[in-house]
C-alpha cells in the first residue's frame, strides 16, 4: 500500500474488501454513480456520509493512510462516548432554544385563538341582534 493513494482509492479498497460493487456502495452512501472513479479528492460532507455508513472504517487510515483500515471498535466506542458528551451538550443547548421558541409560538397562537374566539362571540351577538330586525323587514 502506497502513501500516494488518494482518499477515493483507499475508500475503494475498503469497498472491495467488504464485497460491495461500486454501484451498490455508492447508492448506499448516497453518492452519484462512479463518484469514486471520477474524483480523487473526496469532500468533507461526502467523507462524513461514507464514514456514517461504514462505522468500522478508520478515518485516519482513509484521510492520512495511518493505522489500520478497520478500526478497533472497542477503542472507538470510548472515543465516541467522550465526543458524544460534547455533542450531547451542544444538542441539548440547541433543543432548549428550540423548546423556548416553540413555547413562544404557542403563547402567541393561544393569544390569537383567544382574540378570534372573542371576535366570533361578538359576531354571533351581532347576528342575533340584527336577525329579528331583518325578519320584521322581510329581509330573511
Amino acid at each position: 500500500m502506497s502513501d500516494s493513494q488518494s482518499i477515493s482509492e483507499r475508500i475503494k479498497i475498503y469497498r472491495d474488501q467488504k464485497g460491495y460493487s461500486a454501484k451498490a456502495f455508492e447508492k448506499l452512501c448516497g453518492l452519484s454513480n462512479a463518484y469514486l472513479d471520477k474524483t480523487e479528492n473526496v469532500g468533507t460532507k461526502i467523507l462524513e456520509r461514507i464514514l456514517n455508513f461504514c462505522p468500522d472504517l478508520n478515518r485516519d487510515w482513509v484521510v492520512n493512510n495511518r493505522g489500520e483500515m478497520i478500526k478497533n471498535l472497542a477503542q472507538d466506542q470510548e472515543i465516541r462516548c467522550t465526543t458524544q458528551e460534547t455533542s450531547n451538550q451542544d444538542e441539548e443547548s440547541y433543543l432548549k432554544k428550540l423548546v423556548v421558541s416553540y413555547e413562544k409560538t404557542i403563547e402567541l397562537q393561544a393569544a390569537e385563538i383567544t382574540r378570534l374566539k372573542e371576535k366570533i362571540e361578538r359576531l354571533k351577538r351581532k347576528v342575533k341582534e340584527d336577525t329579528p330586525e331583518k325578519i320584521k323587514k322581510g329581509g330573511m
